[in-house]
């Protein structure tokens, strides 16, 4: 029982330090320590369902964050923008609850 349980946080770690999926007409322009600070950003908030899979940079200072799973139907998620000023990034909108909805 100990060992599952053990396996069972080990996976969770993982698939929260997972690269998220970069897409967007700046998603060249944002290094590791982008990411990094983004990831942080999520890390410190209970109101944002934890696990980014999707970071769209529209600009090398903005971004759209999506966090949460998007592995399932019927999964929840949160979405918010997020800037960066003077060298930090900060959150700048309010946190989004959405739903992926199943098909077919």
């Amino acid at each position: 029982m100990r060992y599952l349980l053990s396996m069972l946080a080990a996976a969770i770690l993982l698939a929260s330090c997972a690269a998220p999926q970069l897409l967007g007409p700046a998603s060249a322009s944002l290094s590791d320590s982008d990411i990094r600070e983004i990831q942080l950003l999520v890390s410190q908030r209970h109101d944002i369902t934890q696990g980014i899979f999707k970071i769209w940079a529209e600009t090398p200072q903005r971004v759209i964050v999506q966090s949460g799973s998007e592995s399932y139907v019927d999964a929840d998620y949160s979405q918010f923008t997020a800037v960066k000023k003077n060298g930090r990034w900060k959150i700048a909108s309010p946190i989004q609850r959405r739903h992926l909805y199943g098909t077919g």
